[in-house]
């Protein structure tokens, strides 16, 4: 499993773009709402969008969350010391895995300015963003228990009889909620997942794919429900740990 965590990507810091859409400003992408889309104009091939934080902050991943990237664009992330993007200290080729997905960038990048972008499959084209993650992941050394993942589907619409008797609803949107467990992880699992979950708290979203390599490979957008319990066992003259991640999706 890999986490997203550690996003520096937040509102307040100086964003711009190539083109931007009615309504579709490029500082959307800064909010963790993933329906405020930054959307592209349709005038040209080439687009972009580029964070300057101030000064340089060191990333290892890039998350892209609710695009429309296809497989007939060209997708790249680049890091600099300067907003110049000829021959960029950063440059990686992304390939696209809509709606979301997480992008390593080959070990800690330190750079102040950063730039997505995405050169569409035909200039008449839009493409959207739905928020972006400059932070870092961290992959989990174990799988979760053998019995110890559940997606469950919520429904939050309320259906309310009037004094008549007739029936109304307030449709809401559905969305899931995920729990995994873990038992019995060393201490260097423990500490690792500390410093991811005091990170996000139960405020900051995230990506996270349960198993890439088998059948849960989707990257999913989403917050703690809260923060877990750790806890300690006696291993054979050691410590052992058990903790559960209680996941809500982010609409």
């Amino acid at each position: 499993m890999i986490i997203t965590y550690g996003n520096l990507a937040v509102p307040g810091v100086t964003i711009s773009a190539s083109s931007v859409g009615a309504g579709y400003a490029a500082s959307n992408v800064l909010n963790p709402h993933k329906a405020k889309v930054w959307r592209t104009g349709t005038s040209t091939a080439s687009e972009w969008i580029e964070i300057d934080f101030g000064s340089a902050v060191a990333v290892t991943h890039l998350g892209l969350v609710a695009h429309d990237f296809t497989g007939g664009d060209t997708i790249r992330i680049k890091g600099n010391a300067s907003s110049s993007w000829g021959s960029p200290s950063v440059n990686v080729l992304i390939t696209a895995a809509a709606p979301n997905q997480i992008v390593s960038l080959g070990g800690t990048q330190t750079y102040r300015y950063w730039r997505l972008e995405v050169t569409k499959a035909s200039s008449g084209v839009t493409r959207q963003l739905g928020a972006i993650l400059l932070g870092t992941a961290y992959t989990f050394a174990e799988l979760p228990s053998y019995d110890g993942y559940s997606d469950t589907r919520v429904d939050p619409s309320r259906n309310t009889k009037a004094i008549g008797g007739q029936e109304y609803s307030e449709v809401l949107p559905k969305y899931r909620e995920f729990s995994m467990d873990w038992s019995m992880v060393d201490s260097t699992m423990a500490t690792n997942i500390r410093t991811v979950i005091n990170s996000l708290g139960t405020t900051q979203p995230c990506l996270f794919s349960v198993d890439a390599g088998g059948e849960l490979t989707e990257v999913v957008y989403a917050k703690l429900r809260k923060l877990p319990t750790i806890k300690a066992h006696g291993y054979d003259s050691s410590l052992r740990w058990d903790f559960s991640l209680d996941f809500e999706e982010m609409l």
